[in-house]
């Protein structure tokens, strides 16, 4: 690759050096032919006029070049800065969930309660699909929502017969693929400003996919006053989401009273 790089480059040189010598060759029999009314002219000044050419065609070679590879370095720039931004977002997964099961287990364990084996369980697997898994760039849509199930699952068990956490699921596509962690974090807004915060909350999330086109909707009841003074996962979705999927997604949220509706729409493909 390099010695190619160095071949092209000394063949642009040669080019516009040589392109350069020839026209001030024929522009010296030029001169002459004019001086001595050689029939001549006409010839010596095609030929000088191609060089000409030859020489502006290889100049605007080596500008189109020039401005080609600051446009991808550019690029390579933006990309990285993406990347390292997305990858910023996603370390910032509130571990507020990770503390309280810790917490719960360690209650669980103190009881020697039959649970506690299953939540290990269950918390090794979410730990697990967010180290690994969420590295990458795409996952299968049925991983993430095995994942998200877990997740709910968890809680259950926590908060036990306090609430009631429902998940309705109408998919025409399991294996198709979306960026992983999204949906989750609709889910842990809605439980640490709603469930955690209003006694006997319910919440009822859908999602639905039908054509590539995503819906997932997340209903309960929330602390609004809570939620807008301390949130910042909803405001590092949105981020995420205007990187990830560009003019492809919308994130609407609305509060009724006391029941606040998160609502995402993303087209896959």
């Amino acid at each position: 690759m390099r010695a190619r790089k160095f071949f092209r480059t000394g063949a642009v040189l040669l080019l516009i050096i040589s392109s350069i010598i020839t026209m001030v060759e024929l522009k010296g029999r030029l001169e002459n032919a004019r001086v001595s009314g050689s029939e001549d002219i006409a010839i010596l000044r095609t030929y000088f006029w191609i060089a000409v050419a030859v020489l502006v065609c290889t100049l605007g070679y080596v500008v189109i070049q020039w401005l080609f590879v600051r446009w991808r370095e550019y690029r390579e720039l933006k990309n990285q800065r993406v990347e390292t931004e997305l990858q910023l977002l996603k370390n910032k997964i509130d571990p507020h969930f990770f503390f309280n099961t810790l917490n719960n287990l360690y209650g669980l364990a103190r009881e020697k309660s039959e649970d506690t084996p299953e939540v290990i369980l269950k918390l090794s697997d979410i730990m697990r699909y967010v180290i690994y898994e969420g590295e990458n760039e795409r996952v299968l849509l049925s991983d993430d929502v095995e994942y998200l199930e877990k997740y709910l699952e968890l809680h259950r068990i926590r908060h036990q017969h306090m609430t009631k956490l429902n998940f309705h699921k109408e998919v025409d596509q399991w294996d198709i693929e979306i960026a992983p962690l999204l949906l989750v974090i609709l889910v842990e807004n809605a439980i640490k400003h709603g469930i955690e915060q209003v006694a006997e909350n319910t919440l009822d999330a859908k999602l639905s996919v039908a054509k590539g086109q995503l819906s997932f909707e997340v209903r309960n009841k929330h602390d609004y006053e809570e939620m807008s003074t301390k949130g910042t996962g909803l405001k590092n979705l949105k981020r995420r989401l205007e990187l990830i999927y560009p003019q492809r997604h919308s994130l609407e949220t609305q509060m009724n009273g006391d029941e606040f509706l998160a609502k995402l729409e993303i087209k896959l493909v």
